[in-house]
């Protein structure tokens, strides 16, 4: 009888992560959150408090074209695999999948080492720009 509740229950389990894993949208809101919250880090530290007239154009501007800078990193370097339970999204970097974000029971939970593979992916995509 003990076995018997223990496999329903690891069968229940295994039901509700198949039925609540997270879709392919949940990812990309949330690593475009994600490289939002990148770029107005990244931005705050390189400008810090400076309020000068080229400080705000410069601030201005990036904030116009963060949602370019975030559909290209969407379209460009994002990738999903969908497994049966859960799904991991990754980052392509120089042919490289790094894992970012993994997708369980109705959450996606992003790595800890995010910010430092958008720095890679940001050297990758100066690379890229300049051997052209």
């Amino acid at each position: 009888m003990n076995l018997k509740v223990i496999i329903v229950g690891i069968a229940l389990l295994l039901f509700v992560a198949w039925v609540t894993k997270p879709g392919e949208e949940a990812h990309r809101a949330l690593i475009e959150r994600e490289v939002q919250d990148y770029i107005e880090t990244t931005l705050s530290k390189e400008m810090g408090e400076d309020n000068s007239l080229g400080s705000l154009f410069a601030k201005s501007m990036v904030a116009m074209f963060s949602t370019t800078i975030i559909e290209q990193i969407s379209q460009r370097g994002i990738e999903i695999d969908d497994y049966l339970f859960f799904n991991r999204s990754y980052l392509s970097i120089d042919g490289q999948r790094i894992p970012i974000a993994t997708g369980i029971f109705g959450n996606t939970i992003v790595n800890s080492s995010l910010e430092q593979d958008l720095d890679d992916f940001v050297d990758s995509l100066g690379k890229t720009k300049s051997e052209d």
